[in-house]
C-alpha cells in the first residue's frame, strides 16, 4: 500500500519539476517568469476561531495571530444566512496580530467562511476558516416561576464576595 509522501519528498518532487520547467524554458528562450527565485513560504498565522468551532458568539471577532496588520488584506467573512459582512481590521498593541471586528452580528446557527490573504508582498498566503455560530438552548422558564438556583449544592458562595454566587460546576 502506497501512502502519501513524506512533506520533504514533496518539496524535492516540486523544485525538482521546477528545475526541469526552468531548464526547458531556458532552452527555449522564455524564462524570465519561471526560473525566478522559489518565493518564501508565507508566515505561519493563527486564525480563530478555530476552524470547525461549532459554537461562536454571534458577535465574535475573526483573529489572525503571527503577522502585523498591515499584512493582512482581501479579508472576505460570509456567513450562510446573513451574507457577506463588512467590518475593520484591528491591530494587537502587544503582539503581532490583529482582529476583523464584523459590523454586525451573525445569525445564530450559520455557518461562516472567512479567508484572507497574510504576509509580506511576494510572499503573502491564502488563510481561511470555517465556523458555525452558536443557537440559544431554547429553554425558557414557565411564566411566573424564576429560576432558583440556591438550592444546595447548585451555587457557590464566596465568603470575600457574598454578593457572587457562580454555579456548582
Amino acid at each position: 500500500m502506497v501512502g502519501p509522501a513524506p512533506p520533504e519528498l514533496g518539496v524535492r518532487v516540486r523544485v525538482g519539476v521546477q528545475a526541469f520547467a526552468c531548464a526547458l524554458a531556458l532552452a527555449l528562450g522564455s524564462a524570465a517568469t519561471l526560473c525566478a527565485a522559489p518565493a518564501e513560504a508565507a508566515p505561519a498565522v493563527a486564525v480563530s476561531p478555530l476552524n470547525g468551532t461549532p459554537d461562536a458568539s454571534p458577535r465574535t471577532q475573526i483573529s489572525f495571530l503571527g503577522v502585523p496588520a498591515n499584512e493582512i488584506s482581501q479579508v472576505s467573512v460570509v456567513g450562510s444566512r446573513s451574507g457577506r459582512h463588512s467590518g475593520k481590521l484591528e491591530s494587537y498593541a502587544s503582539s503581532p496580530g490583529a482582529s476583523f471586528l464584523p459590523a454586525r452580528p451573525f445569525t445564530q446557527g450559520e455557518r461562516v467562511s472567512v479567508s484572507a490573504i497574510v504576509g509580506p508582498a511576494h510572499h503573502a498566503g491564502r488563510v481561511s476558516t470555517t465556523f458555525t455560530v452558536a443557537r440559544p438552548s431554547g429553554y425558557r422558564p414557565a411564566p411566573g416561576r424564576p429560576i432558583s438556583l440556591h438550592k444546595a449544592g447548585l451555587v457557590q458562595s464566596i465568603v470575600s464576595q457574598p454578593e457572587l454566587q457562580p454555579p456548582d460546576v
